[in-house]
């Protein structure tokens, strides 16, 4: 009987998510931008909700691995922004409609930061002092708290 496949269950599970219906089809591709309700944070009480879900689903329900050590490099998003255009001048392209949505990409930053501290994942600040740390700075520190999580 399909009705009682895993993949029902799941479509139901996803439904109990409205915010993934509005920013995902059917097919888990996102959802195009002029079809996206406004930007509006959920409530910390639902983000961390769906966070206890989507940590129940990955490694409970599909038995993924449980990761030894998250990284979340931290950058502004008008840091962000401003590394884009550059991007976009010199290599003569165009911001793809994500880049192109300064609300949405500050709304991104917002829920990884956001899962980055339910989850308690380690954080490295990739600006310091208003500017942008250096690639070897910041491979350092990636590179202390793997030596770190390794030696454990």
């Amino acid at each position: 009987d399909q009705g009682d496949s895993d993949d029902d269950d799941m479509d139901s599970q996803t439904a109990t998510f409205p915010m993934l219906n509005q920013l995902f089809g059917s097919a888990g591709n996102p959802a195009p931008q002029e079809n996206r309700p406004p930007q509006k944070r959920e409530p910390a009480e639902k983000q961390q909700e769906f966070l206890a879900w989507l940590y129940q689903l990955e490694y409970d329900h599909l038995g993924l691995p449980r990761p030894d050590l998250t990284i979340y490099l931290d950058v502004p998003t008008d840091f962000t922004e401003k590394m884009m255009r550059r991007r976009e001048l010199d290599t003569n392209t165009h911001a793809d409609i994500h880049e192109q949505d300064l609300a949405y990409l500050a709304t991104c930053r917002q829920t990884g930061r956001a899962a980055a501290e339910y989850y308690g994942w380690t954080v490295i600040q990739c600006v310091k002092d208003g500017a942008m740390r250096s690639i070897e700075d910041i491979h350092e520190e990636i590179y202390r708290h793997v030596a770190a999580c390794l030696e454990d």
